[in-house]
């Protein structure tokens, strides 16, 4: 009957349970009156009895005082009873996980004990489920395990924290063409590392952030005169500065190999990384025709360039500010899908030909920008223009501080851009922007130079401007949803951890009120909205009642028919909110949710 009446799908439906649970709300909130009839008869029998007789002015108010204070206790009383049937349903709901689990237990302790083999899957749909069990568990591992003895050369330096995929491979039962095939999942690393060397271990953790927390690694030499017999779905190259003497030589041990990445990873003595333009052209170029095979290139962050020695190689001969440019390149397409490039004036233009088709794009200033003291927003999309109908994804980020320029003189949004273009820069194709470390001033500056007509993801972490204190230049959901009223993801941090005001939680809450009201016109902001992520350093912020405005958002988008519901929900917050009745209410209304303490 309940299924005729709610239908097979009635869990996996928002609005329909949004709907089921206001109708029972109402429908309990009349039988908790009617529970509590005598005691609601007692209070008007008091109010009665009060009422015979005639009262002075004073004795009225007293009175009056008294029903208030009767039926408050009343309210009280009901809410009391509401409170213990939650703690009992917990309770229950508790249980309930328990024996789930017991239950999933014994059904893995079932199909153990099977003496025939289960069903099998084609290799294809095996191994895609491999890659993707490496990926999950490189999330979910640390990426700053420290003090760990075992050599680098191993692929045992990896796989400490054993994940699934290891523990497969290094079982001895496993045959050998599973271990194999588990291995070619596992991103290959060809780097020169040295044990104890502290630039190794640097590297070593550097390059978790970009394949995962446990690819193997394998030095180039191995690689002479010999081919791969499986080759790994992925190959990276990590170029490291202690090895610039020996680079010519490490490039001729693995040129018969496939490339899929190549990663730059410069450190001076103290392990900060630096780079150099002209000197990672150099080294580019030594890479040669295999700058064709990459689909990925990343330059790693630099703070300091005052130590670096790259081209100390000096039997190369070659210029110290060479060009990349069609000479390397004539005759191939570049393959090159994904970079991550510092912002410089001299780099970008060098690297036209090889970005010439990219469409996932990291750009980053940091503290060794030679440009730093001009940059603004409408100078990195000026030279973002060769990519603008090929870029998809987007993220620019800083970690310079507060020296950062407006592209308009007193950043006033009015006025036409100080390079004097009028109009923003359009990137008809980009469809996520991430930008990172900005004071929220400037993130405002920045909206106003592009134009991205299918934006549908926008992701902010900003920080407040300590000398800039004009509140037009604030991010509110209106002014997002003024310059990208399509966007269906939306992720914010305002004070990240970068200024004094890290722990004040008020600039996050007051932007998702925003996004629970309507504009001047009545209609709902970012119709489209589907996703929501709040990335905050400090959990214990986010309170029970920052949850109560994110479950007012929920329930108001399912209340209205011509706008999307959220399907997706991801923050970390406080214990106390995670186990609040906001907490359950998101849990059951929002398919997708991630609360975490």
């Amino acid at each position: 009957m309940a299924r005729r009446k709610y239908g097979s799908y009635f869990w996996e439906n928002p609005h329909r349970i949004n709907a089921y649970c206001t109708k029972t709300a109402g429908v309990l909130l009349e039988h908790l009156n009617s529970v509590f009839e005598e005691l609601k008869d007692m209070v008007g029998k008091e109010a009665e009895f009060d009422h015979t007789s005639s009262k002075s002015p004073l004795e009225e108010h007293r009175l009056a005082d008294d029903r208030s204070n009767s039926q408050m206790c009343l309210v009280k009383a009901q809410l009391d009873v509401l409170r213990r049937v939650v703690i009992r349903k917990q309770e229950e709901l508790n249980d309930l996980e328990r024996d789930r689990i017991g239950s999933l237990a014994k059904a893995n302790d079932e199909l153990a004990s099977f003496g025939r083999p289960l069903p099998t899957l084609p290799i294809e749909i095996i191994t895609q489920v491999f890659r993707m069990l490496y990926v999950e568990e490189s999330k979910l591992s640390s990426l700053n395990s420290a003090n760990e003895s075992i050599s680098p050369y191993s692929d045992e330096r990896w796989s400490i924290q054993k994940s699934t995929l290891w523990a497969f491979a290094d079982d001895e039962h496993t045959p050998e063409f599973w271990r194999n095939l588990v291995r070619r999942e596992i991103p290959l690393v060809v780097t020169q590392v040295e044990l104890g060397k502290k630039f190794s271990e640097l590297h070593l953790e550097e390059v978790k952030r970009y394949l995962g927390s446990r690819p193997r690694t394998m030095v180039p030499h191995l690689f002479k005169g010999n081919h791969l017999p499986l080759p790994p779905f992925s190959t990276t190259i990590m170029v490291t500065k202690d090895r610039w003497k020996g680079l010519n030589v490490m490039l001729d041990d693995i040129r018969h190999i496939p490339w899929h990445c190549i990663i730059f990873a410069h450190c001076d003595i103290d392990g900060y990384y630096v780079s150099v333009s002209d000197r990672l052209i150099t080294a580019l170029r030594k890479c040669g025709s295999k700058l064709a095979e990459i689909d990925s290139l990343v330059v790693l962050p630099a703070f300091d360039d005052s130590q670096d020695e790259l081209s100390s190689d000096s039997s190369s001969g070659e210029d110290a500010k060479p060009c990349i440019g069609g000479d390397i390149l004539e005759g191939c397409i570049s393959k090159l899908r994904a970079a991550l490039v510092p912002f410089r004036r001299m780099l970008l233009p060098e690297l036209r030909a090889l970005l010439k088709h990219v469409t996932d794009l990291e750009v980053y200033t940091s503290a060794d920008c030679e440009d730093f003291d001009t940059t603004n927003f409408e100078e990195i999309c000026d030279h973002l223009r060769p990519y603008t109908n090929t870029l998809k994804k987007l993220r620019i980020w800083e970690r310079r501080g507060d020296d950062w320029r407006f592209s308009r003189r007193n950043g006033q949004v009015t006025l036409p851009r100080i390079n004097g273009s009028a109009q923003p820069i359009s990137f008809p194709n980009l469809e996520q922007l991430v930008l990172e470390h900005f004071p929220e001033c400037i993130f405002f500056d920045a909206m106003m130079c592009f134009d991205c007509p299918s934006l549908a993801t926008l992701a902010v972490m900003t920080y407040p401007y300590p000398s800039y204190k004009n509140q037009d230049h604030v991010i509110s959901a209106a002014s997002i949803h003024d310059k990208f009223p399509l966007l269906e993801l939306v992720g914010i941090s305002m004070g990240n951890g970068l200024s004094k005001d890290a722990g004040d939680f008020s600039r996050n809450t007051q932007f998702f009120e925003g996004l629970a009201s309507n504009d001047a016109n009545g209609n709902m902001l970012l119709p489209k909205l589907t996703t929501l992520h709040l990335y905050h350093p400090d959990s214990n912020d986010v309170s029970p009642s920052f949850l109560e405005i994110l479950l007012r958002i929920v329930t108001t988008r399912l209340e209205c028919k011509v706008v999307e519901s959220i399907q997706a929900i991801a923050l970390n917050c406080s214990s106390e909110a995670m186990n609040s009745v906001f907490a359950r209410s998101l849990e059951i209304l929002v398919p997708h949710t991630s609360i975490s303490a």
